[in-house]
């Protein structure tokens, strides 16, 4: 689990938690949420508030997350979604989780560079060429 510093001025909303910091927008999915296609599109209305830039994001996978095939091919394909970021780091530290982020890149093959970790610092190291200049 990922968690925002105090001063990041975090957006919680349903089931996710987003943030920025250092130029990075982090989406901290909650334990065992659903997220169907009306809380993948609140998440990107969320995403669109917090940055007015496309930026790189780190997506946390937790145990026992699901997503619906609609929420799937939105968040890799939808045209308004994947102009707000640069590249996306699918981070998870649960067996269930890694089988979803292989599956989400695998069968949605999103358009936007997007790659697996289980380590937070590798994430940021591999996402951080992602970030624009302003």
């Amino acid at each position: 689990m990922i968690k925002p510093k105090e001063d990041s001025n975090p957006i919680t909303f349903s089931q996710q938690t987003i943030w920025i910091e250092n130029g990075i927008m982090y989406i901290q999915i909650a334990e065992n949420a659903v997220i169907n296609i009306e809380e993948a599109k609140a998440s990107s209305k969320y995403m669109k508030e917090v940055s007015k830039q496309p930026i790189p994001i780190i997506v946390y996978y937790p145990k026992g997350h699901t997503q619906s095939i609609e929420a799937r091919n939105f968040y890799a394909k939808d045209p308004e979604h994947i102009k707000l970021y640069t590249a996306c780091a699918l981070l998870t530290d649960s067996p269930m989780g890694k089988v979803l982020a292989n599956f989400f890149m695998g069968f949605n093959k999103p358009l936007k560079p997007t790659r697996m970790f289980t380590d937070l610092e590798a994430a940021e190291k591999w996402i951080d060429s992602f970030k624009t200049e302003n």
